[in-house]
C-alpha cells in the first residue's frame, strides 16, 4: 500500500553525469516544504539512475515498513516488487548502499538500496528509520555502476534538511528584527495606554489573535489596562471582571497558561477555562510580564479556532520581553497627578539642596507650613450627632376586652382619619352572651312577680338583685359589642401594629393594637454625646440628613437640652429636643433615623484636627 500519492513535477534536467550531479546539488538547494522536495527528489532521481521505479520507505519502532513517497505516483508495479522492494529495504539498513538482487534472484529484477542518514521532517510521530529503494529495468546489466551516484545522491536530503533549517533560523532572526521594531515603536510611545493599545493590536494581528488583552498590577488585583482593537471599555463589565481573573491567575502562579492545557503542564486553569466556556474561545494563552525581575502584568491573547504552536509563543514571548521594561517606565509615569508631582519636586529640590535626604527635607517643612496655616485658619466647627424624628400627639389603641382579632383595615404607614375603622374583635361570643343575659333579666323580673304574688317578700328581693346584676352584666356586653369595632381617636398615621398575619388570635384586654401618631407635630430628638455637650446650647442650628435620603438637608433648631444624661452601648448622651425650621414632608414618619450636624461656631483647624486626641492624652496622663 503507498501512503501517499503524489504528482509528478516536471523534471527539466536531463540525464547525464555533470548534469545529474547538477541537478542533486540543486535539489539541496531546493527552497520548498519537505511534501514538495520528496517527488521531485524520487522524479530527479529516478531520470538520473534510468530506474523504472523508485520508492521512499519509512519505518517505525514496533511497526513494518511502508511507502511514504513513489515514483511514479500513479504505477502499480510487478507481482514480484514487493519481495525486491522488503529485501533491498532491510540490505540498505545494514550496508548502507545495497545493489542486487544477482544471480537466480535477478529475473525478478534488479535495484538499489540506501539508508538515508535523517529521517524525513515531515515523518509521522514514532519513525526512526527511513530507506530509499530504486527498481532498474530487468534489461539493466549494470545497476552496480550506478551506485557511486546514488551514494552522492543519499547526501542531498540532508543538504536540503540542513538549508531549511538554515532558513528557519534566518526566519528567527527575522521575526527577531520585527520583534525589536515593535519594542522601538513602544519606545517612541509617551502614553503607557496608547503604548499598552498599540502592543496588543500589534500582537492580535500579526498572530490572528481575536483579542490581545494587558492587564497591570494595582495594589493587590490586576486592572484592565488595554485591549486590542477597543479604546474604551467598562471594567465592570462581567466579561472584563472575568478577564481580570484569568489574568490574576498567571500572575498568582507566575508561569504561563495555555488553553488547552498540555499533559505535562501543572498550572491551575480553572479560571482560564471557565472564561474560554463562558466567552466560547478556543485557544488562550496567559503571560506573565517581568519588569525589574518582579511580575507587575499579565498579556493574555485568545483565538477561536487554531492553536498557539511553540514558535509563536516564542516570539509572543520575546516581544513582551523586550516591551516590559518601557511598558513599566510609562506606568510609571503616567501615575496620578500626586505622585508624579512628589518625583518632580523631589528631583528639582535634589538640585538645590544635594541628593541627599531632599524629600525628607521637604516633607518637614510642608508639615511646618501646614501646621502654620491650619493653627490660622479659621474652620467651622459641627458635631456630628446621631438623631430620631419624634411625634408630639400619639395615641395608643389597645384592645377594649378579651377577644379574637376578625378583621383589620390598616397596616404601618397607612394614614387614618379621625372615627376610621381601623381593627375589628370577633362579637360572635358577646352575641351568645348579651342572649343570655337578657334571658335571666326575664327570668328573674318574673320569679320577683310570682313572690309578690303569694308574698314572699325576701323571696321577691332576691329575685329583684339578681334581675339587677344580669341587667349590669347585659350593659357590659352591649357595651363591648358597641366598641367591638375599633375606631381611629385622631387623624394621623399607623406607626405601630402589624395585625394581619395575626388574624383570627386572642388578644388580652389591654394589650396594645395600634399606635397612631401625628405628622404636623413632629420633632428631632439628637443624642449629644457627653464629650460634645459642653459645646453646644438651646438655640443652636444645625441640619439634618436622613438615612434614606442624605441628599436632601433639612434645618433644625435646638430647643432644650434634657439635664440627665443617658447610657445606651456603653457610652453616655444626652437628649435634645430640636424645633424642624422647614416645612413637614409627606413622606417623614415618626422613628426615622439620620445624622445630625449641629454648628457650634467657628475654630481653628489645628483644633479640629488635634482636640479628640489631646482631650484623650489628658485624660490618660491625667494633665
Amino acid at each position: 500500500m503507498i501512503s501517499q500519492q503524489i504528482e509528478s513535477p516536471a523534471n527539466p534536467l536531463a540525464w547525464g553525469g555533470t548534469q545529474d550531479i547538477d541537478a542533486l546539488a540543486a535539489l539541496g538547494r531546493f527552497a520548498g516544504t519537505p511534501a514538495e522536495f520528496w517527488p521531485l527528489y524520487l522524479a530527479t532521481l529516478s531520470q538520473c539512475l534510468s530506474v523504472r521505479r523508485s520508492l521512499l520507505l519509512l519505518r517505525s519502532s514496533g511497526a513494518g515498513w511502508r511507502a511514504a513517497y513513489q515514483w511514479p505516483p500513479n504505477v502499480s508495479g510487478q507481482a514480484s516488487d514487493a519481495v525486491v522492494i522488503l529485501r533491498l529495504a532491510e540490505a540498505a539498513i545494514s550496508q548502507g548502499v545495497a545493489c542486487g538482487p544477482s544471480g537466480q534472484a535477478a529475473q525478478a529484477g534488479t535495484g538499489l538500496g540506501a539508508c538515508l542518514r535523517s529521517v524525513p521532517a515531515n515523518a509521522a510521530v514514532g519513525t526512526d528509520v527511513a530507506a530509499l529503494v530504486l527498481l532498474c529495468d530487468a534489461a539493466d546489466t549494470e545497476p552496480a555502476a550506478k551506485m557511486p551516484l546514488l551514494r552522492l545522491a543519499v547526501e542531498t536530503p540532508e543538504q536540503f534538511e540542513l538549508q531549511r533549517r538554515l532558513r528557519s533560523v534566518a526566519g528567527n532572526a527575522e521575526r527577531l528584527h520585527e520583534a525589536l521594531t515593535l519594542a522601538n515603536r513602544l519606545g517612541d510611545e509617551d502614553r503607557f495606554v496608547k503604548a499598552g493599545m498599540m502592543l496588543c493590536g500589534e500582537l492580535a494581528a500579526r498572530f490572528g489573535c481575536d483579542r490581545v488583552s494587558l492587564g497591570w498590577l494595582d495594589g493587590d488585583l490586576v486592572r484592565l489596562q488595554a485591549v486590542s482593537n477597543i479604546e474604551k471599555f467598562d471594567r465592570s463589565m462581567a466579561a472584563a471582571q472575568a478577564l481580570e481573573d484569568v489574568m490574576e491567575e498567571a500572575l498568582d502562579q507566575d508561569c504561563e497558561i495555555v488553553v488547552p492545557a498540555p499533559a505535562s503542564s501543572a498550572a491551575v486553569t480553572r479560571s482560564h477555562l471557565e472564561y474560554a466556556r463562558t466567552q466560547g474561545v478556543g485557544h488562550l494563552f496567559s503571560l506573565p510580564l517581568r519588569v525589574g525581575g518582579q511580575a507587575l502584568a499579565v498579556l493574555t491573547a485568545e483565538r477561536r479556532d487554531t492553536e498557539f504552536d511553540e514558535g509563536q509563543r516564542w516570539e509572543i514571548r520575546l516581544i513582551c520581553e523586550l516591551a516590559a521594561s518601557r511598558l513599566g517606565t510609562l506606568q510609571q509615569r503616567d501615575r496620578w497627578v500626586g505622585a508624579r508631582w512628589a518625583d518632580a519636586v523631589r528631583s528639582g529640590l535634589g538640585r538645590f539642596w544635594g541628593v541627599e535626604h531632599s524629600l525628607a527635607k521637604l516633607s518637614a517643612l510642608s508639615l511646618l507650613a501646614a501646621l502654620l496655616a491650619a493653627a490660622a485658619l479659621p474652620w467651622t466647627y459641627r458635631i456630628d450627632a446621631a438623631a430620631t424624628l419624634r411625634s408630639d400627639d400619639m395615641v395608643f389603641v389597645p384592645a377594649p376586652f378579651d377577644g379574637f382579632l376578625r378583621e383589620v383595615h390598616v397596616e404601618i404607614g397607612d394614614k387614618v382619619i379621625r372615627g376610621a375603622a381601623t381593627v375589628g374583635l370577633d362579637t360572635r361570643e358577646l352575641m351568645l352572651e348579651e342572649s343570655m343575659a337578657a334571658a335571666e333579666v326575664g327570668r328573674f323580673a318574673r320569679e320577683a312577680e310570682k313572690a309578690q304574688a303569694i308574698g314572699q317578700l325576701a323571696d321577691m328581693q332576691i329575685a329583684l338583685a339578681r334581675q339587677r346584676q344580669s341587667a349590669a352584666r347585659l350593659d357590659l356586653v352591649r357595651y363591648h359589642l358597641a366598641h367591638a369595632q375599633l375606631r381611629a381617636p385622631m387623624t394621623g398615621v399607623v406607626v405601630e401594629g402589624e395585625l394581619k398575619k395575626n388574624l383570627g388570635g386572642p388578644v388580652k384586654k389591654g394589650d396594645l393594637l395600634l399606635k397612631i401618631a401625628r405628622l404636623d407635630s413632629t420633632y428631632v430628638e439628637i443624642e449629644i454625646d457627653q464629650t460634645d455637650i459642653h459645646e453646644t446650647a438651646p438655640g443652636r442650628r444645625g441640619e439634618l440628613a436622613f438615612v434614606g435620603r442624605p441628599d436632601l438637608k433639612v434645618a433644625l433648631v435646638i430647643e432644650r437640652i434634657e439635664p440627665m444624661s443617658t447610657m445606651k452601648d456603653g457610652r453616655n448622651y444626652f437628649l435634645a429636643r430640636a424645633r424642624v425650621d422647614a416645612e413637614t414632608q409627606s413622606w417623614w414618619r415618626p422613628g426615622m433615623g439620620g445624622t445630625a450636624k449641629i454648628d457650634v461656631g467657628d475654630r481653628s483647624l489645628l483644633w479640629v484636627l488635634t482636640h479628640r486626641s489631646l482631650r484623650f492624652l489628658q485624660r490618660a496622663l491625667w494633665l
